[in-house]
């Protein structure tokens, strides 16, 4: 694909509109080969099937070209347009920090968006990005390369980044409303979080009409409101005192681990941990210990003898329970 030399930073908030001339300076790619590339983008995609986080879903791959495209576009164009402080799923953040803002609140709903990536429109794309002060022709051609099939297809590298371009603005006034009531309101990818020390099943029919103003609605069956005494789950992660991994998380790790020990687990050391340092991060002892089982079992699978006390027995994964 054609290149040319990547410029200086170029303000997208500056006084004057983003033009293609700056995202293909940003980049480093011709505005020809951009616009080729736009012409033809579904042609780009490949679909495929994948387990998420336990459920079917079906992910846009792009080609290894517009993937490399993506990645620049959200690496100098997407990065450097600012999103609400509210919105957890992006570069630095994550769900760790979407889940502590709740932590200590007696009362916490958690909703779902409805299919949100699918249903985000290019569109919808399209003015969010003229409201971040990109021209119409510029706006109109990061909608082309980054959305396919009438959405922001899920597999590439730019839709998240782009989601929170969109709902920016209503986490901010969510957050505000929230703010107001004495709440505290997050939203990390399609998981809205709102908690506090008192009912907040009164902002439900806020969030349903400010996501209704971008063609998105609520998944009503996956509403959960959390009240005192119960221990809510928030992105995965247990607020109970402190921040933990769920029971079944943790009884899959220790399993993991003790196949591992043997030889036999399903997963590779770099993926375990990956998993260890996670729990680490959410509470340290447990991360340490867990940390020393992984260790053991690293040097079992590289048959290098474990130096033991003299009259200590090895110690076993321990078998966790909810």
């Amino acid at each position: 694909m054609g290149a040319t030399s990547r410029a200086g930073p170029v303000d997208p908030q500056g006084s004057s509109p983003v033009s293609v001339d700056d995202i293909a300076a940003l980049t480093g790619i011709r505005q020809e080969a951009l616009r080729h590339l736009a012409a033809r983008v579904e042609q780009e995609y490949r679909q495929e099937s994948r387990a998420i986080r336990g459920k079917r879903r079906t992910l846009s791959i792009p080609s290894p070209l517009l993937k490399n495209v993506q990645r620049l576009i959200y690496r100098h164009v997407l990065l450097r347009l600012p999103i609400s402080k509210w919105a957890f799923a992006g570069a630095g953040r994550g769900a760790v920090s979407n889940a502590r803002v709740h932590l200590g609140h007696t009362h916490v709903m958690i909703e779902d968006i409805e299919n949100c990536f699918p249903n985000v429109r290019p569109q919808v794309v399209r003015q969010a990005l003229l409201a971040y002060g990109l021209d119409s022709e510029s706006a109109g051609l990061l909608m082309r390369l980054c959305t396919a099939f009438g959405a922001l297809p899920q597999g590439a590298p730019t839709s998240a980044r782009i989601l929170d371009l969109v709902l920016s603005p209503i986490d901010d006034r969510l957050s505000l409303l929230a703010e107001r009531e004495g709440l505290t309101y997050s939203r990390y990818v399609d998981d809205i979080t709102i908690s506090g020390d008192k009912a907040t099943d009164l902002l439900r029919d806020h969030v349903a009409r400010a996501l209704r103003t971008v063609g998105l609605t609520l998944r009503r069956d996956k509403s959960r409101s959390f009240r005192e005494g119960m221990a809510a789950t928030v992105t995965g992660i247990v607020l109970a005192g402190n921040l933990r991994p769920t029971p079944a998380f943790l009884q899959h790790l220790s399993r993991e681990l003790r196949h591992a020990a043997n030889g036999t687990s399903n997963l590779s050391l770099d993926q375990l941990r990956g998993r260890v340092a996670w729990v680490k991060q959410l509470n340290p002892s447990m991360g340490r210990s867990f940390g020393h089982y992984l260790a053991r079992a690293a040097r079992r699978r590289a048959n290098v003898p474990k130096h033991r006390e003299p009259g200590k027995r090895a110690k076993r994964v321990p078998r966790t329970h909810d």
